[in-house]
């Protein structure tokens, strides 16, 4: 999953996210794993029973500002209301992402977000990044999301065996418009 970029500006965005320490997302528990153990992005799925879904770990998910977030470069939030919320990247390269710590090795995580693009033909990435302990990548998916209209993306993962922590994110390459994100959990 490397997203390429071509301007020092878009490198240097690229190298932070890379570094970034903060995510987000919920977990499902091993007694009770999903059917899709890989990566799927799912336009309007419906959510699982709440008896099989962990509290959400994702800090400030529905964007009251960016507090929880690291910004890499190019994220606001937009809209008329503090109850709706959204982020917004672009137009130029970059992206927003949180570390979420204490991940157990052999769980299955879930992440979700409402999303879409402002213009057609821009594409948006939502990201799981599984990490351990030194920081070092063991896994990392992403859903590329580029429909005008509002839909779901998901993403399932099973953490890996020495996994410690995970890096929810979103990026988007520079381009005419804008990638925008609600309600990620």
């Amino acid at each position: 999953g490397n997203i390429s970029t071509s301007s020092s500006a878009t490198a240097a965005a690229a190298r932070t996210w890379r570094r970034a320490k903060r995510a987000v997302f919920r977990a499902t528990p091993a007694s009770r794993p999903l059917q899709n153990r890989g990566c799927s992005g799912v336009a309007g799925s419906t959510p699982p029973p709440t008896d099989q879904v962990s509290p959400n770990l994702v800090v400030n998910g529905g964007f009251l500002g960016l507090s929880g977030w690291v910004n890499w470069g190019n994220t606001t939030t937009v809209g008329a209301h503090p109850l709706a919320q959204r982020a917004q990247v672009g137009t130029g390269a970059g992206g927003f992402g949180q570390t979420v710590p204490g991940i157990i090795g052999g769980e299955t995580y879930r992440l979700t977000a409402g999303v879409n693009v402002s213009v057609a033909g821009e594409t948006g990435y939502l990201g799981l990044k599984f990490l351990d302990a030194a920081g070092n990548a063991l896994q990392d998916q992403l859903v590329p999301f580029s429909s005008t209209a509002f839909s779901g993306a998901r993403l399932e993962l099973v953490a890996p065996a020495n996994a410690a922590s995970a890096l929810v994110y979103v990026w988007k390459n520079a381009g005419s418009g804008f990638a925008l994100v609600s309600t990620v959990s």
